[in-house]
């Protein structure tokens, strides 16, 4: 198992019962405790001499975005195309690697599970955003599906445009 030395997590939403089969090392216990601090954890556990910057932000916020612009590798697990825009934004604008990834599981009322949706994205410098290669909703469709509370609150950063 390769453990690196240093982590920044940001993730402003706290555990689910529905979160235990994806979110690694995470127990029923864990319920209502904030994910960062979860990973944070679990991430300690494997290296106990890690360091561990764990942020309950969302990803619009500023300090979330300072603290990922200063990473080496980005890992994108995102919720929400807001999340992915400013990730993006920070791989074209501070030239940083990354790679999405994502499980979508639809599960009917009547529990009949439908078709199972994954994905590998990688984020490189250079090889086309991830609305130039027509994967995301444009930044302003992101933008208008911004409450007005995130949008006007979110401290945006021009530079990262």
């Amino acid at each position: 198992m390769c453990i690196r030395d240093s982590f920044t997590l940001v993730d402003d939403d706290v555990v689910d019962v529905t979160n235990l089969p994806r979110l690694v090392g995470s127990v029923r216990s864990d319920v209502g405790m904030p994910k960062v601090e979860v990973g944070r954890d679990v991430i300690l556990k494997a290296n106990p001499d890690a360091s561990v910057l764990a942020l309950q932000l969302r990803m619009e916020d500023l300090g979330a975005r300072e603290a990922v612009g200063q990473v080496d590798h980005i890992f994108l697990a995102a919720d929400g195309n807001g999340a992915r825009h400013w990730v993006n934004a920070i791989v074209e604008r501070s030239l940083i690697p990354g790679v999405q990834v994502g499980v979508k599981v639809p599960v009917s009322d009547s529990g009949d599970v439908g078709m199972i949706h994954s994905v590998v994205r990688p984020l490189v410098p250079g090889l086309g955003c991830l609305w130039c290669n027509a994967v995301s909703y444009t930044h302003l469709d992101v933008y208008k599906r911004q409450t007005y509370n995130r949008r006007f609150h979110a401290e945006p950063d021009p530079q990262l445009f």
